[in-house]
């Protein structure tokens, strides 16, 4: 049965009746005789120990005593009762009853005794104390190490030093410990070592319980005593999901520089086998990266080795010089189904090696600056092996090996502005469709429809592959792309007239190009060089009044914009596609001279696109209430190259509406409408709509509705709501319980395409987790995740990293806490 906790933090003044005090300078006094109320006099301090260098002469740090009563005995032994109080340097000790012996530097102690040493402090029912070394015994101890705000009770504590002590058949928590119920959770063994200059305290045949019921034994158990990181074993972490059944693990943790840490994590998975997952993380002055890799030997569901490998670093060179390298990569293609979160990507099936730097020079003083860089991308697509669903497959992008290039801007006399970039690729294929899975990813459909092979029947990919092969039918690597060699530049001289109420900005382009590609199908090369002058004047205005609305006064403003845009026809339809696609539609890229992003496409142009914006800031903050606006553009002529290689001969492009809201307490709104009233099938043709609530800490709620016409429809809700509150005891512990998740439904498929939901349970001094995250690889499979966390404070954390899931997929979600059980805090620079 654990002991019940009394805790005592606050200090005990001296009486201000009669405060009495004498120093061993009065040991002349006959032994006996009663001291009378004397001001605080300061003790003599023990014989100073041999000074380490002449000259040296600072003193000691002087001991004082004060009491209700004190008693001087010859012999430098001092006895004092009621209140008392000695104090050395930030050490104070309090009891009813003590001894001081000046020549051993002993203080003896009884009756509600309490040591305080700089955060620290202990209680006792009896003390023996050297003062100077500040080491002694303390008996029924219970004590308190502030840095972690955590502490326990022992039967005897022996304090080492200033930094080390042991308690013997003693507990640990950082649950409170003032009323009769005990600890949510306590750490008991038969003995407890604490070093605050190793930052480890170790139990020794230590018991973990929570909420009474032992979960954890180990004949050595370390923890952190202050806020810093140090090197131990974790708790085991546990994952159960339908691919890989239920993973345990015993991560290490390894402090290994300020600037510099690690952890290794062996395992073992009930459907997978034996796996080990590192990761180090360092920071150096100019540079930071983390590197995580998992390796399973042998995977008993396919018999292979499989593996990934992370990569990411990002550094720089005071102003001058910057670089950036991001590497992931898997074992096998069908990786991302079997661990969909072990490598978070932006797309999971299409896996980037990007390595870049770029070197500033200013040749031109203020008035310019050129940006010389380079860089080097690949890409890992998965494929969807076996898979009949042509939608599935992922077209493997071009690598660039490599990219150079040059640009800068120079600006004349403050008013002619120059800008240009000149640059060079290496665009490939070669290699690609074999490494990336391309031919493997074959339509099992038609090898059975060849061969005869009945749907019921399983088929191997490698033999559909194999049989498609040998009788070269046309659905394996019909990709025709080649790579090759691009050069472009782009030049624009323009000239800025602004005033208090607006702009207007005329600008000349020019946009040349030259290709020379790889050995095509037919066996012929393309060699061409193109190009393209443009010429744009772009003018905005801004008009302000008052106004009033939502019984605030209000600023309104106009403003609106016109962008008009020349840009002569020329064919390009027979030049490659190496990273160019058609840009988004939103409030920012209708004002663009040319719709395609990359170099490959400049779309002709005789238009002008016109907008307006309107803004409701409240007068006394400037805060934005309400935004509303409008664009579209005016073709002046038929557009000939577009995205989807037909002509354009509609006079008026879609219409653009947009908005954004705060004007309700605790409420905000978003969205953008894309409509075309040329269409015979309705005049939406896109549109994303979102509202959000967030009253107050912990509290949100939001919900996005996403459409594009004959592609998707999307809702998405998640949030972060308390739904229940557990009064405090008296022991004064409470609680709060949160329900928390994510889901994104797709109104097409009738099914979640991916889906968190779960509890959180704050309880003050522990946060537990209980999550189940499904990912959906398919459109008939998916995979499942049981997410447990218990977090204690002061300790560690137990269970799987559901705090960063969390983060990343639940919108407005804020954590209950930093997550002081983490062994891997903020990196420190050298």
């Amino acid at each position: 049965m654990l002991r019940s906790f009394s805790s005592r933090r606050h200090r005990r003044p001296p009486s201000a009746l009669a405060p009495l005090a004498v120093a061993a300078a009065l040991c002349a006094f006959v032994a006996g005789a009663q001291a009378q109320a004397l001001p605080r006099v300061r003790a003599t301090p023990p014989p100073e120990p041999p000074r380490e260098a002449p000259g040296n002469d600072v003193a000691p740090p002087v001991v004082t005593l004060t009491a209700d009563d004190v008693v001087s005995h010859i012999g430098g032994v001092t006895q004092a009762s009621g209140k008392v109080e000695v104090k050395r340097l930030d050490t104070d000790l309090f009891a009813d009853l003590l001894t001081y012996d000046r020549l051993s530097d002993t203080a003896h102690g009884q009756g509600h005794v309490r040591i305080a040493r700089g955060l620290d402090w202990f209680s006792a029912d009896r003390v023996d104390l050297e003062l100077t070394r500040n080491a002694g015994t303390l008996i029924g101890t219970e004590y308190e190490l502030g840095a972690r705000q955590a502490g326990g009770h022992a039967d005897r504590i022996e304090l080492h030093d200033r930094n080390r002590s042991t308690a013997y058949n003693a507990n640990y928590t950082s649950c409170t410990r003032d009323g009769p119920d005990e600890p949510d959770w306590i750490i008991s063994g038969s003995q407890i070592d604490i070093d605050t200059t190793s930052n480890e305290g170790k139990a020794t045949h230590a018991v973990l319980h929570f909420l009474g019921v032992p979960i954890l034994y180990a004949p050595s158990l370390t923890f952190p005593v202050t806020a810093e990181r140090k090197s131990g074993w974790l708790p085991p972490t546990g994952d159960l999901s339908n691919r890989s059944g239920l993973t345990l693990s015993v991560p290490y943790y390894w402090n290994i520089a300020p600037n510099i840490d690690a952890t290794l994590s062996p395992g073992y998975a009930t459907k997978r086998g034996v796996e080990l997952t590192g990761e180090v993380r360092y920071l150096e002055p100019g540079d930071l990266g983390q590197f995580t890799g998992y390796a399973l030997p042998k995977d008993a569901a396919t018999g292979d080795a499989r593996g990934a490998v992370e990569w990411a670093h990002e550094g720089s060179r005071a102003d001058w010089l910057s670089y950036s390298a991001r590497v992931q990569r898997v074992s096998d293609q069908t990786y991302w189904k079997d661990f969909p979160n072990q490598m978070p990507a932006l797309t999971q099936r299409l896996l980037p090696t990007d390595l870049s730097g770029t070197r500033r020079f200013l040749p031109f003083g203020q008035a310019g600056e050129i940006d010389a860089y380079a860089r080097v991308q690949r890409f890992q697509t998965l494929q969807d092996l076996g898979e009949a669903d042509d939608a599935s497959r992922i077209s493997t992008p071009y690598q660039r090996s490599p990219q150079l290039g040059l640009r800068g801007t120079v600006t004349l006399r403050d008013q002619l502005r120059l800008d240009f970039e000149a640059e060079g690729n290496r665009f490939d294929l070669s290699g690609l469709k074999q490494e990336n899975g391309y031919i493997d990813s074959v339509n099992c459909a038609d090898y059975r429809s060849a061969a005869g092979v009945p749907s019921s029947t399983a088929v191997d990919p490698t033999v559909c592959r194999d049989y498609l092969v040998a009788n070269r039918l046309p659905h394996l690597d019909h990709d025709t792309r080649v790579g090759g060699n691009r050069a472009h530049v782009v030049g624009s001289v323009s000239r800025n007239f602004a005033s208090d109420w607006g702009r207007f900005e005329p600008r000349m382009t020019l946009h040349g190009v030259t290709y020379d590609t790889d050995v095509q199908a037919d066996g012929s090369r393309l060699h061409a060089t193109r190009v393209i002058p443009t010429f744009s004047a772009d003018s905005s205005f801004s008009f302000e009044r008052q106004a009033e609305l939502f019984g605030r006064d209000l600023v309104q403003t106009l403003e609106p914009r016109f962008l008009y845009v020349v840009t002569p026809y020329h064919d390009q339809s027979k030049l490659p596609l190496y990273d160019t696609a058609p840009k988004d539609f939103n409030e920012v890229l209708v004002y663009s001279e040319n719709q395609f992003t990359g170099q490959d496409r400049v779309n002709d142009a005789n238009q002008l696109t016109a907008g307006a914006t309107t803004r409701f800031n409240d007068s006394s903050n400037g805060r934005e209430l309400l935004r509303l606006g409008i664009a579209q553009k005016l073709l002046l002529k038929d557009q000939r190259v577009t995205p989807d290689g037909t002509v354009d001969a509609n006079k008026l492009s879609h219409l653009l509406l947009y908005g954004s809201s705060s004007a309700m307490e605790h409420w905000s709104f978003d969205g953008i409408v894309e409509g075309d009233s040329s269409s015979a099938d309705g005049w939406l043709q896109r549109a994303v709509v979102s509202a959000r609530f967030h009253p107050g800490p912990f509290k949100s709620l939001s919900v996005t509705y996403r459409y594009a016409r004959e592609s998707s429809k999307q809702w998405e809700v998640g949030g972060q709501w308390p739904v229940y509150r557990r009064e405090p005891r008296p022991s004064g512990c409470s609680g709060t319980l949160y329900a928390v998740g994510r889901t994104d439904y797709s109104v097409d498929d009738h099914r979640a395409t991916y889906a968190i939901g779960g509890f959180e349970y704050d309880a003050g001094c522990w946060i537990g987790r209980v999550m189940v995250e499904r990912t959906s690889t398919g459109r008939n499979e998916g995979t499942t995740h049981l997410v447990l966390q218990l977090e204690l404070n002061g300790l560690s954390t137990l269970g799987t990293g559901s705090l960063k899931i969390l983060k990343d997929n639940v919108p407005g979600y804020q954590p209950l806490r930093n997550d002081p059980g983490a062994p891997g805090g903020t990196l420190n620079s050298p």
